[in-house]
C-alpha cells in the first residue's frame, strides 16, 4: 500500500511539472506576440490551419510551425508565407504561397494564392504585412488541440484547474506528512521519556506504555493550567455520598 502511494505522488509530480511547463510556453508565447505580431517561442510560431486553402500541402485542422520573419528577411518565390489581413473590417491571419514578388527599390509585395484556390484567386500582400513563413513542418490534426488550449475555457480546464487541485492536493499531502511526522516524533519522545523505548517489550506492551505516558502528560498539562485541580482525586477514585444519608448508622 505504501509502495502504491509513492507511486501515485510521483505521476503527480511528473503532471505537475508538465502543466507548469506548458503553462511557462503558453505565457511565454502571449508575451512574443505583443512585441512579433504572432504568438511564438524563440521566433517559431505554432499556426493552426483554419481551411482547406492550401490542399494537399496542409489542410484544415492542422499545426504549422513557421518561423518569424522581420522587413529584411529574405522571401523568394514558391515560399508559403503566413500574412496578416483585413477581412470584413478585422484582422486575420492568412497563410498562402508566393508565386510572384515585385521588388521596387528594396520594398516587396509578394503576389499569393492558395494550392487548393483557382489561378485567377490571388491576393498581394504588402513586405510589412508578412508575419512567418513555413518551415516544412506539419503537425497533423494538432491545430484544433492548439486552438482549444489557447482558448480562455480550454486553457481554464486543461492547464489552470489541474493545476488548482493539484496546488490544494500538496497542500493537503503536506499538512499530512506534518501531522504524520508530529505523532512519530511525540511517540518516540513517550517511549524514551517511559525507559520502555529498549525494554524488550512487544508492539501491543509499547502501545498500552505509550498511551499511559501521554495520558500522563495531557493530566500534567490541565493541572499546570487549573492550579485548584492539582489537589483533586481523579473522578474515577470519587465517592459519590447520598446528602440526605447520615454517615452513622443509628438503630433504633
Amino acid at each position: 500500500m505504501q509502495k502504491l502511494k509513492k507511486v501515485i505522488n510521483i505521476i503527480i509530480d511528473v503532471l505537475i511539472v508538465i502543466m507548469l511547463i506548458i503553462s511557462a510556453i503558453v505565457a511565454a508565447m502571449s508575451l512574443a506576440s505583443k512585441n512579433d505580431g504572432i504568438s511564438n517561442l524563440f521566433g517559431y510560431a505554432p499556426l493552426s490551419v483554419q481551411s482547406d486553402s492550401m490542399v494537399p500541402t496542409f489542410e484544415q485542422g492542422d499545426l504549422l510551425i513557421s518561423k518569424v520573419v522581420y522587413f529584411d528577411t529574405p522571401i523568394e518565390k514558391g515560399d508559403v508565407i503566413t500574412f496578416t489581413e483585413n477581412i470584413g473590417g478585422v484582422e486575420s491571419l492568412n497563410t498562402h504561397r508566393v508565386i510572384d514578388i515585385d521588388d521596387n527599390d528594396g520594398f516587396k509585395m509578394y503576389t499569393t494564392r492558395g494550392d487548393n484556390a483557382p489561378e485567377d484567386s490571388v491576393e498581394i500582400v504588402s513586405q510589412l504585412d508578412v508575419l512567418a513563413v513555413y518551415t516544412g513542418t506539419n503537425l497533423k490534426g494538432f491545430g484544433n488541440v492548439y486552438d482549444f488550449l489557447t482558448s480562455q475555457l480550454g486553457f481554464f480546464l486543461v492547464i489552470l484547474l489541474p493545476l488548482i487541485l493539484f496546488f490544494i492536493y500538496e497542500v493537503f499531502r503536506v499538512v499530512r506528512n506534518l501531522i504524520e511526522y508530529n505523532k512519530e516524533k511525540a511517540i518516540s519522545e513517550a517511549l524514551e521519556a517511559s525507559g520502555a523505548k529498549d525494554s524488550g517489550l512487544s508492539e501491543e506492551e509499547l502501545k498500552i506504555a505509550v498511551e499511559k505516558y501521554l495520558a500522563q502528560q495531557n493530566r500534567e498539562k490541565e493541572i499546570s493550567g487549573n492550579p485548584e485541580q492539582a489537589d483533586m482525586p481523579p473522578s474515577a477514585d470519587l465517592e459519590l455520598v447520598d446528602p440526605g444519608t447520615n454517615s452513622d448508622d443509628t438503630e433504633e
